[in-house]
């Protein structure tokens, strides 16, 4: 029987992420001798080569898995211009108005936002019959 230590999740690890951060920045103590200085700096650099690779990877995760953190999600800012072009692409998106740029802003591609209005044109439409 093996005893598997299960994946952390990316809350985990973006925790594990603050604490490496915390020990690069932490503050050396002046009066120390000098090895004790080496010591300390020795342990800044063998953080801070950690927090590099590690974030790389935490970075390729929460690019990856749409469960990352709030903080990790992709989001867009659509100018005026771009929010034309995908209204002129996307008829649909005329009935969402100016909640377009709210909702890429949380993360929704214009297709999935297109999608949304379709589902609930649908569903209308299915309620309206049945009266």
């Amino acid at each position: 029987m093996t005893d598997r230590t299960p994946e952390p999740t990316l809350d985990d690890e973006l925790e594990a992420l603050r604490g490496l951060a915390a020990a690069v920045v932490k503050p050396m103590t002046p009066s120390a001798e000098t090895w004790e200085q080496v010591k300390a700096l020795e342990e800044r650099a063998t953080a801070g080569c950690e927090l590099a690779e590690r974030f790389t990877e935490f970075d390729q995760q929460a690019t990856a898995d749409r469960r990352a953190p709030k903080a990790w999600g992709i989001s867009r800012e659509l100018s005026e211009e771009q929010i034309a072009a995908e209204l002129e692409k996307r008829p649909e998106l005329q009935a969402l108005g100016g909640f377009v740029a709210t909702l890429a802003q949380l993360g929704l591609a214009p297709w999935q936002m297109a999608n949304l209005v379709r589902r609930v044109r649908a569903h209308h439409e299915v309620g309206t019959e049945e009266s």
